[in-house]
């Protein structure tokens, strides 16, 4: 977008990642928001801003923009809050079986939240303070009664019809609303694989790579992966810190696609805190692992990779494994 000269600014809210700035409220993120466009518009010497939201950030910057009446774009923006922490309590499920082959008798996530308990979600924390102060929220009501322009990209089949129907519902005379209907992708469609395909590489990253590599491991349909600093603990976030205790899980499927000869790479960044586990382990408990001759390989890029953060970390990693997987396309097809 700068290329186009259009300044654009991204922005991590306060108390996420590694932010020690407090418990992360619904309406913290707005408030960070407002700085930043504050901050954005006198760098820029700009005065009209158009808002950008993925996910529960459209929630986020329906909000920030209401009062300024500012034009909004919306990537598959959840229909209420209640809807978005669903859908996370599910990935919470899938995770527990994935990593213990069964979901224990747990009480019931938002029960916990209620009680001001945090929820531990693949190793990130939701909060007790951002679920009450979100989950009675609607984007529809976010976009606010007056004027605004409003542009939706949804996979309709999903969810994106509600949300259509909720908006155009609220949407005062003058207000101009389009939606533009995208297909929920493949993966998304209970085992539904795209046709005619006969090399599936899965990537996923962090404690969700972890999830992916335990549940897939064993799965005849995928012919290689990509897996972004998995952590090698089975708990939580997975941190094993000095004691090289490799998760029992972890050994058993990188073994197992190690067994298969599936083709894996795993990329760390060189200050991920999970390859400096995975440094203390390679000539331990990994050596077999990741000897020369096994299909298991390691790429490690400067810096921190995990979150990918900075849009050259993005770049490369997206392009190493377009150039993996092209390669391995190549020498099969030899």
């Amino acid at each position: 977008m700068a290329k186009l000269g259009v300044a654009a600014v991204r922005l991590h809210y306060l108390g996420t990642g590694h932010s020690d700035d407090g418990e992360i409220t619904f309406g913290g993120m707005v408030d960070d928001v407002e700085r930043v466009r504050d901050w954005a518009c006198q760098q820029a010497d700009v005065e009209q801003v158009v808002y950008f939201g993925s996910r529960f950030g459209a929630l986020v910057a329906a909000a920030a923009g209401r009062a300024a009446r500012s034009p909004l774009a919306c990537w598959n923006a959840p229909a209420t809050g209640a809807a978005y922490f669903s859908e996370i309590f599910r990935i919470l499920r899938v995770g527990r079986l994935a990593g213990a082959g069964m979901v224990d008798e747990m009480p019931a996530p938002k029960d916990l939240l209620r009680s001001g308990q945090p929820l531990d979600v693949l190793g990130y924390t939701l909060g007790p303070a951002l679920y009450l102060s979100a989950s009675t929220l609607a984007f529809a009501d976010e976009l606010g009664p007056r004027t605004r322009m409003v542009k939706l990209a949804t996979a309709t089949e999903c969810c994106g019809s509600t949300i259509a129907e909720s908006a155009r519902a609220r949407a005062s005379s003058g207000r101009t609303l389009s939606v533009i209907p995208i297909p929920p992708m493949w993966w998304a469609q209970s085992n539904v694989w795209p046709p005619g395909v006969e090399m599936i590489s899965w990537w996923s990253a962090a404690v969700t790579a972890r999830a992916a590599m335990h549940t897939l491991a064993d799965d005849p349909r995928v012919r290689s992966m990509v897996l972004m600093a998995p952590p090698l603990g089975d708990e939580g976030r997975g941190d094993i810190g000095d004691s090289c205790d490799v998760g029992a899980l972890f050994l058993k499927h990188a073994e197992t696609l190690r067994v298969r000869k599936i083709p894996t790479l795993f990329i760390y960044g060189a200050e991920d805190s999970y390859y400096h586990d995975f440094q203390r382990a390679r000539h331990t408990r990994l050596e077999v692992l990741f000897s020369d001759d096994s299909a298991l390989a390691i790429e490690v890029f400067p810096g921190e990779l995990h979150g990918l953060s900075w849009v050259g970390s993005q770049e490369r990693f997206v392009r190493t494994t377009l150039d993996w997987i092209s390669q391995l396309t190549a020498d099969q097809g030899s």
